[in-house]
């Protein structure tokens, strides 16, 4: 919580009450930071992960079964096929969320569209993504 009021104390020129009330505005902020911290907290998982694998005889390291593989295979494809069948801004608002990690603001900010847009975008996009896999059985 201290972090979140220093960072609205150090960016209080940037609030613009035109825009909306205070409140949302502090709660982006803490999302937002509570998204940093997780991103921060899952690489530094990441990072620890990958040394004790290579602290590991090669005989240690547990791999998946080649089953598991086949159908992480067919569920990947799967995705893809369903990816590729979304419209291209709604696509690559997906992707940018999930496989960049970029939140939904910086989305908007790099595709130069509104903030609703791209939550649109991207919760209609999954909601399409869940009824084709379920559709097709996954």
């Amino acid at each position: 919580m201290q972090d979140i009021f220093l960072q609205l104390w150090r960016s209080a020129e940037r609030f613009q009450i035109s825009r909306g009330p205070l409140e949302p505005w502090l709660f982006t902020m803490a999302r937002n930071r509570a998204l940093d911290f997780l991103r921060l907290k899952r690489e530094k998982q990441r990072h620890r992960e990958d040394s004790t694998d290579s602290d590991l005889p090669f005989s240690a390291v547990i791999r998946p079964d080649p089953e598991g593989e086949i159908d992480m295979s067919r569920r990947s494809e799967k995705v893809r096929a369903l990816m590729s069948s979304l419209p291209g801004p709604q696509r690559r608002a997906i992707e940018m969320a999930f496989f960049e990690g970029m939140s939904h603001s910086e989305i908007s900010a790099a595709m130069g569209e509104a903030l609703g847009t791209v939550k649109s975008w991207i919760r209609g996009g999954l909601l399409r993504l869940r009824e084709s896999l379920e559709e097709a059985g996954s």
